[in-house]
């Protein structure tokens, strides 16, 4: 029986244009000299202390950034293409590899914030009185860690500045998906992703809600096999996945050392964080058409052409000419999208808050800015060449494992190698469930 090829993450360019000069290696892990000394300095911390994955530990800082930021900052790219701060970012690891002990220590500042404001919230409803025509005060919620279409509506509707859903393992969003509705609400994902507004109906209760404007970062972890399993051809092809930035820990996770965490940088790295959220927080207004106003910054002259020339670069890899299958396309697209959002997260953390100083700075997008958020583009299509690899080689190794009933172990290394010699032997030894010294020996 010849094994099937029915899967669509196999094919990859050579990416030398994008690259430009650089070495793909410079991007196997993340560029954490790209943030403000506050923030490095904790990762730096924690990974000589604690053990923890840089990589990790800065997809978390992404997210908790784009918390902090909402949807009332924007940046203009054309006078039709404007971008906010929205990531959807997966870390992608095996049990043990520190994925929660990486990431809780940067959101931990995200939670005592909306933790405060739960309390406050608490008081206000004490205070309030239903014979007054006051209207009852909204909950506030920063982000959700599980929730129905219906139920994140519900709760970004009442937090015009955004709602983010942070998830120990993605894998339960994917899950949750369609409780209700046979499985629409990840087309309800896809659009709010692009800021399009969604609405849903729960079936049987006859209940309609809309959102106007989303702003929905997602945030979560997950492991190697669970992502295969996951990547289904309808997954694949409606483009969720593509929206997604991958994040392995390329076995940087460490030991835990006897020495502690230093107080002093971990409270500046919270300091940070609510520094941020409260001086956004201040400036932002409701209109009197009942939206959220949304100041928007623009690059200038010099930074508008960098992000032109390397948005170029893009767009011609993904065009009518181009010899990439769709889905390659599809992927690549996403990453022109999220330039225009690393653009702006690098712009209010280089320029725009200048902590400690207790005010935001209006100013423009400079080349600096751009720079760094094309480090980050590299970065990322490095992350999804690298697992998509992955994922196809498991696929590809478990179609050709159909052939391998009472095969012997070593028949079945030698199966593999013949079948797919590119396949690399760390694939061979987990799609076996050996050791990567057994593969070794076995093709001696």
């Amino acid at each position: 029986m010849e094994a099937s090829k029915n899967y669509n993450m196999i094919d990859f360019p050579k990416l030398v244009s994008l690259y430009l000069e650089d070495k793909k290696d410079d991007y196997k892990n993340f560029p954490i000299d790209l943030f403000p000394p506050q923030v490095s300095n904790y990762m730096l911390e924690l990974r000589d202390k604690v053990g923890c994955n840089p990589n990790y530990m800065a997809g978390a800082f992404l997210n908790a950034g784009s918390i902090c930021i909402g949807r009332s900052k924007g940046l203009y790219l054309r006078n039709t293409w404007k971008e906010h701060a929205v990531f959807w970012a997966i870390i992608i690891g095996e049990p043990g590899s520190k994925k929660t002990p990486s990431t809780a220590p940067f959101f931990a500042p995200i939670k005592k914030i909306q933790s405060d404001l739960l309390k406050e919230w608490k008081e206000k409803l004490k205070a309030h009185s239903p014979d007054v025509s006051e209207e009852k005060p909204s909950e506030p919620t920063m982000y959700v860690g599980d929730a129905t279409i219906e139920a994140y509506i519900q709760k970004h509707s009442q937090n015009l500045r955004g709602v983010a859903i942070i998830m120990d393992e993605i894998s339960g969003l994917v899950a949750n998906s369609g409780k209700y509705n046979k499985g629409s609400d990840i087309e309800k994902y896809l659009s709010a992703f692009s800021y399009a507004d969604i609405s849903s109906t729960r079936k049987g209760v006859g209940q309609s809600s809309s959102l106007f404007n989303p702003q929905l970062s997602i945030f979560g972890g997950i492991q190697p096999a669970i992502l295969t399993g996951l990547m289904t051809d309808s997954l694949i092809n409606n483009g969720f996945w593509d929206r997604f930035l991958f994040i392995s820990g390329n076995f940087q996770t460490g030991k835990m050392t006897l020495e502690d965490v230093s107080t002093n940088v971990s409270n500046d790295y919270d300091s940070y964080i609510k520094g941020l959220y409260e001086l956004v927080s201040e400036t932002e207004f409701i209109k009197e058409n009942g939206d959220l106003n949304v100041d928007y910054y623009k690059m200038n002259p010099e930074a508008s052409r960098v992000w032109y020339d390397y948005n170029s670069k893009i767009e011609d890899m993904i065009n009518d000419h181009s010899e990439l299958s769709s889905n390659m396309k599809s992927a690549y697209s996403k990453l022109s999208t999220y330039f225009g959002r690393f653009v702006l997260l690098m712009h209010i953390l280089d320029d725009v808050y200048k902590y400690p100083f207790q005010r935001l700075n209006d100013c423009e997008v400079t080349p600096q800015s751009v720079e760094k958020a094309i480090r980050l583009v590299k970065y990322f299509m490095f992350q999804y060449e690298l697992i998509s690899k992955d994922v196809s080689a498991e696929k590809e190794a478990k179609n050709i494992l159909f052939e391998s009933r009472g095969m012997t172990t070593k028949e079945k290394v030698l199966l593999l190698h013949s079948k797919a010699p590119e396949m690399s032997q760390r694939v061979l030894a987990k799609q076996l469930k050996i050791s990567q010294s057994l593969v070794n020996k076995y093709l001696k």
